[in-house]
């Protein structure tokens, strides 16, 4: 059997023994952590279930709040998050859940380590926590403090930074595949003692196919550097669902999802050796150059490669309604994709040089006309003028429709801000 018959297999067993009753929307959901939305919700049409499933005019209170994400994002220290950069970030309730083991694990005073969870970072000031954290992303983040000894701009796959003090705690969210989670964990045991306590976040066995046999080869990997299993709690880690996210599973036609649904399992690690690290370098990964360009708050992904100069600067349509309905790495869809917006919105292009010259000028409030004579030269007739003004409006239109969308993104994250009702 293939790992996508026996994937199928488990999610239809899950599906139909939670719909046994009537069940709302939300709490199948809750029920099946990590199972993407449109997965469960194919499951459920496909063994006519669906009927089975309640759908409440409003979703109501969460039971997670998303206090600190909302925060960050609206006041500008965190950028509009992007999938091509994985970007998925805590609810409070995994933030709390990773402030107190941090404390259980070391004294104060104590250097902790944090890759890739810049939210961690800042909900460790808010509640002063009295440890020294250093954190590690591939983005650059204005957040400073009391709490925080430096911010280091790296990219983990690619730059496996040493730290001339080793911490106590090593806090790592990685993407959920293989050879990402392996470069991160490489890096936290390179700049762990022994007792080092890491904390890993990990995809729960729903998420996508073979998630199982990951996680078995996995441990057998982290044995061989000298990391050793400790303790493993299910769906600990609350997600906040990001506006690409959102914006895939709305184009999937699937019901609107509490924004919290996402949840990932977390692996506490020790490690169990002194020295270096017995592996000598990290698994390698793609490595794909994206020029990003922000208009507002809006970021749009450009895919680096020589184009067609001749070519008409347009944006072609990647998929229906635009919009990419998966979050999915393993989508057949993606490489033919050329630009990338924070919307999840994918196109084509056979003049990638000029789209990203134009993105730029409007990104700089620049005229794209002007733009186009000065790279193409000043005797650029009037019909190649008009073909970037045309990809500049349609670049415009949607720069507006995702400001409406991050708009109420934002809604839905400050209706959060206070919890439910004791």
């Amino acid at each position: 059997m293939s790992l996508e018959s026996a994937y199928q297999g488990l999610i239809d067993s899950m599906v139909q023994k939670i719909l046994c009753k009537p069940t709302t929307w939300p709490a199948l959901l809750a029920a099946l952590p990590g199972v993407y939305p449109a997965t469960v919700h194919d499951a459920a049409l496909r063994m006519r279930l669906w009927d089975m499933v309640l759908h409440p005019d409003k979703l109501g209170a969460e039971t997670e709040t998303t206090g600190t994400v909302a925060r960050l994002w609206e006041d500008g220290f965190l950028p509009t998050p992007h999938l091509l950069d994985a970007s998925w970030w805590f609810a409070d309730s995994a933030l709390d859940s990773l402030l107190r083991r941090i404390c259980q694990c070391g004294s104060r005073g104590d250097r902790v380590l944090l890759l890739g969870t810049p939210t961690l970072l800042q909900a460790a000031q808010d509640r002063a926590i009295p440890r020294i954290f250093t954190l590690v992303d591939r983005e650059a983040y204005p957040l400073s403090g009391s709490v925080c000894e430096r911010t280091i701009q790296a990219d983990i796959l690619l730059n496996q930074c040493y730290l001339a003090d080793q911490p106590a705690v090593v806090v790592v969210d990685p993407p959920w595949y293989v050879a990402e989670t392996r470069s991160f964990l490489l890096m936290a045991r390179k700049n762990s003692r022994r007792n080092t306590r890491i904390l890993l976040s990990t995809p729960p066995i729903g998420t996508r196919p073979g998630i199982g046999r990951d996680w078995t080869d996995l441990l057998a990997w982290c044995a061989r550097i000298g990391l050793q299993l400790e303790e493993y709690l299910h769906s600990e880690l609350a997600y906040v669902t990001p506006p690409f996210e959102q914006n895939a599973i709305r184009a999937a036609e699937v019901p609107e999802c509490p924004l919290s649904w996402r949840r990932g399992d977390l692996a506490v690690f020790a490690c169990v050796q002194d020295g270096p690290c017995p592996e000598p370098s990290a698994p390698s990964t793609p490595d794909e150059l994206w020029h990003d360009v922000s208009i507002g708050r809006v970021r749009i992904r450009i895919r680096d490669g020589a184009g067609d100069p001749l070519a008409t600067p347009a944006l072609d349509a990647g998929v229906k309604g635009d919009v990419l309905p998966s979050v999915s790495r393993r989508d057949s869809r993606l490489g033919s994709v050329k630009i990338w917006t924070s919307g999840n919105r994918v196109f084509s292009t056979e003049n990638v040089p000029a789209i990203r010259r134009i993105a730029e000028a409007l990104a700089a409030r620049e005229s794209p006309a002007a733009i186009a004579r000065e790279h193409v030269g000043t005797t650029v007739d009037g019909g190649r003028i008009s073909q970037v003004e045309t990809a500049a409006r349609r670049i415009e239109e949607i720069v507006k429709v995702e400001e409406a969308e991050l708009s109420n993104w934002k809604r839905r994250l400050n209706e959060q801000l206070v919890g439910p009702a004791s």
